[in-house]
């Protein structure tokens, strides 16, 4: 999540378009365990998302693809409320070409944040919740959008999204919530400049490839596999 963050403020200043999208969600919980609860219900996810095209003007921008840059206010129903609830999420993600062809866009895009669950596992009020046993969880966001220009502002867009939940076995119990979706939508964008304009004028080839050496160092906590039970130190 820090990092996605770092990401959008060094990004910011290299802005080029906005653009506003409205998405609907809808797909199956899925069932990784024996002892997965059964849910009534279709999950759903209602996202409001907030686009930025990069101009262009960094290295990177040019490595990656053409890419944009998002910010999505996310309310996330999972097929239960009251055993498992709702999640609300503010996800940064990225997102970049991977095809194209005259007005047609595929693109593959990924984030990573933390959203707040309003139900977990309790002993006494929830122990059918053996899915998600914390308040804050990380959410893992992936998507591979098929768009197409219906005007010089206006995309439609077919998408399949994967979300996952989980704390990173922080606590638990922890199976975690693996959600498939698909929605078809449009995108309006606040320019008319049209966007292969935009992919001519980020073409750069003033860097060079380099290659070194580096070490990661990282530390967490990791939780007992009983419910309820101690939490240690890990690192890495």
């Amino acid at each position: 999540f820090s990092l996605s963050l770092v990401l959008m403020i060094l990004a910011i200043t290299g802005l080029s378009q906005n653009q506003i999208s409205l998405k609907y969600h809808r797909g199956p919980l899925l069932k990784i365990h024996p002892d997965f609860p059964e849910v009534p219900n279709l999950p759903t996810n209602v996202e409001l998302d907030l686009g930025f095209h990069l101009s262009g003007k960094r290295s990177w921008h040019t490595l990656v693809g053409s890419p944009e840059l998002h910010l999505s206010a996310m309310w996330l129903h999972l097929g239960d409320t009251k055993v498992l609830g709702s999640g609300l999420t503010l996800l940064p993600w990225l997102d970049w070409e991977v095809w194209s062809r005259k007005r047609t866009t595929l693109k593959f895009g990924a984030g990573i944040s933390f959203v707040y669950l309003t139900r977990i596992f309790d002993r006494v009020d929830n122990p059918q919740n053996n899915v998600l046993g914390t308040r804050f969880n990380n959410i893992t966001y992936l998507q591979l959008a098929l768009q197409y220009d219906l005007s010089k502002m206006t995309q439609a867009e077919l998408v399949i999204s994967a979300d996952h939940i989980s704390n990173a076995n922080t606590g638990n119990p922890n199976l975690g919530a693996n959600i498939p979706g698909v929605f078809v939508g449009v995108r309006w964008r606040n320019s008319s400049e049209n966007i292969s304009n935009l992919k001519k004028a980020s073409g750069r080839s003033d860097f060079s490839t380099q290659w070194g050496l580096g070490i990661r160092i990282g530390a967490g906590r990791v939780a007992n596999l009983r419910a309820g039970g101690p939490r240690y130190g890990a690192y890495s």
